[in-house]
């Protein structure tokens, strides 16, 4: 039986996906215990944990309705300023029936993306790490051994809880958006000291997938995140983008979506800094107004040296300098969001 580990940073996405794709990834659940088994360590159950909150309130930052600014002369038509009047109070009515169940679901871990991961974990096989894993993860982490990074040695503790719990001879499939896992060399690939240990000590071999669309690509096709694979896909092709007209055509495609996890913000980051042909354009009103909005709710005094933090300070410094730019960006969001 094949041996499955989701990283934290995995099931945190889940609270980004669209109902549909949920309900594709609950498939999974049904081969847990018959062809896989889903390994998940208290450590991973406690990052979560912690983690969870600040993902829901990214999501939920821009979740509003904002206050129209009607001027004296248009209430001056009476019928249909009292039309507009009565159905904007039954609107935000709703919305706040809406918004308090949200609150409520939150505060009782009951939102979609809570009940398929609480259904996940109880078929799962839940290690605990104890004393000798979180000791080993820490002389692990003074070594230099990945994974880990900075004073954080959570990645080290779940590696050395997969160590002593998966069998003998038997393949991990270790899906994880963490770049502390990564080959320097090749960023789709497992860091090769850690494949290395692997076969030493378990005669196995490590699958190593960045997303849960690869993985299931790879191994179980039958299940497919559709909006996912479309991001991931646009993603890509903004990456490779090879001139102006195709850059263009692909930030009209990434617009649709809102809510994007932190390494899905770095990839499109990277693609200004990377590819000219993104960069150069960093100026244009539909360029400018896409990149301004991923950044909104990033918080860059929390930020370290990244692309991420690279491209905020650049679109940041066009809006506020750059009086004409600043000027169509604010109109094309308009006429975009009057569009959505």
């Amino acid at each position: 039986m094949d041996y499955i580990f989701i990283d934290t940073n995995i099931w945190l996405s889940l609270f980004y996906f669209t109902s549909d794709d949920l309900k594709q990834f609950e498939k999974l659940k049904t081969l847990v215990g018959t062809e896989i088994k889903l390994i998940v360590p208290s450590q991973l159950q406690d990052e979560l944990r912690r983690n969870r909150e600040t993902k829901l309130k990214d999501s939920l930052k821009d979740f509003n309705i904002k206050k129209f600014n009607i001027p004296a002369f248009a209430k001056g038509y009476a019928e249909e300023y009292a039309d507009f009047d009565a159905a904007y109070k039954e609107a935000e009515k709703k919305f706040k029936v809406w918004k308090d169940k949200i609150n409520d679901d939150i505060s009782a871990g009951m939102t979609p993306a809570d009940k398929v991961i609480s259904d996940f974990f109880q078929v799962a096989e839940i290690i605990s790490c104890d004393h000798a894993m979180v000791a080993a993860a820490y002389d692990r982490y003074n070594r230099g051994n990945p994974p880990g990074k900075d004073t954080k040695y959570g990645d080290a503790i779940n590696w050395e809880c997969l160590l002593r719990s998966v069998p003998e001879s038997c393949d991990l499939y270790l899906v994880s958006a963490d770049k502390d896992y990564r080959s320097l060399l090749y960023d789709e690939e497992i860091n090769p000291s850690l494949i290395k240990e692997w076969r030493e000590k378990k005669g196995a071999e490590i699958h190593f997938f960045t997303s849960l669309v690869k993985f299931l690509g790879a191994k179980f096709k039958e299940i497919q995140l559709r909006d996912e694979q479309e991001r991931q896909e646009l993603i890509a092709g903004l990456l490779s983008s090879r001139n102006y007209a195709t850059t263009h055509a692909i930030i009209s495609g990434l617009s649709k979506f809102t809510d994007w996890t932190a390494e899905q913000r770095e990839l499109l980051c990277e693609a200004v800094i990377e590819n000219d042909q993104v960069g150069n354009i960093l100026g244009d009103s539909d360029v400018l107004w896409f990149y301004s909005d991923l950044l909104s709710k990033v918080n860059y005094d929390k930020l370290k040296a990244s692309h991420t933090k690279s491209v905020m300070e650049y679109v940041f410094t066009i809006v506020t300098d750059d009086s004409e730019a600043r000027a169509d960006y604010e109109a094309d969001k308009m006429d975009a969001l009057e569009n959505q």
